[in-house]
């Protein structure tokens, strides 16, 4: 007898959305708090899994592409996988992407009310720079952010290459370089200031529309 079909038996379709939308705007974040919350509070409130049974269209789509699109196989699941320091450590993952996924939805809310957060990358790392209440305040915060940086460095003239960064508004980069430039022709002695797209892997941090400047040591040969 043929199984009868839910409407959650098609979330797979939700699955390919969600991701493909995230490709084209960073908006489409808030999408990915469904994906997080839901089944914690089901969890939570109601001591079941019946999301990870149901409505995981992520689940039913890595099922789709090993069953019936035989991508899979289908050999049995190692026993290493349905340990418990495999269980807790993946939920502890998991907790860890969401908090994530919390901080990143953030700050594109954030953007949407006025706030602007400022973050700092340094050796690779992200860092939280406090926060500004409206967008000149933090054009300028980023000034004297440069400022002080530049002078816990005690960099001279020839020393680094500068530029700085944007997301899509290219005009508003260049207002900002007019704020910056005599900073950096006095403490780096660059007249001029290159202006670069930021790209993706940074952008997931920051929102459609960061702005911010690079400051990297010259390589000595």
């Amino acid at each position: 007898m043929k199984k009868k079909k839910h409407w959650y038996d098609y979330l797979w379709i939700w699955a390919i959305l969600y991701f493909a939308l995230g490709f084209f705007n960073i908006l489409f974040a808030w999408f990915g708090m469904i994906d997080f919350l839901l089944p914690l509070g089901i969890a939570i409130f109601g001591g079941n899994k019946f999301f990870c049974n149901h409505l995981c269209g992520r689940g039913q789509l890595f099922s789709k592409l090993g069953g019936d699109l035989k991508c899979s196989r289908n050999k049995p699941t190692p026993r290493w996988m349905s340990s418990k320091w495999f269980r807790y450590g993946f939920l502890i993952f998991f907790l860890t992407m969401f908090g994530n996924m919390v901080f990143q939805t953030y700050l594109v809310g954030a953007g949407a009310l006025g706030i602007k957060p400022m973050i700092t990358l340094k050796e690779g790392e992200i860092f939280s720079s406090g926060l500004a209440r409206n967008r000149i305040k933090s054009m300028k915060k980023v000034v004297d952010m440069t400022k002080n940086y530049l002078d816990e460095i005690d960099a001279k003239p020839g020393e680094y290459n500068f530029c700085i960064g944007y997301g899509y508004d290219y005009d508003e980069a260049v207002r900002f370089r007019e704020m910056i430039k005599d900073l950096i022709k006095e403490r780096l002695g660059i007249d001029e200031i290159g202006i670069y797209q930021i790209g993706a892997t940074i952008g997931v941090h920051t929102g459609p529309y960061p702005l911010g400047v690079g400051i990297i040591k010259k390589a000595e040969v």
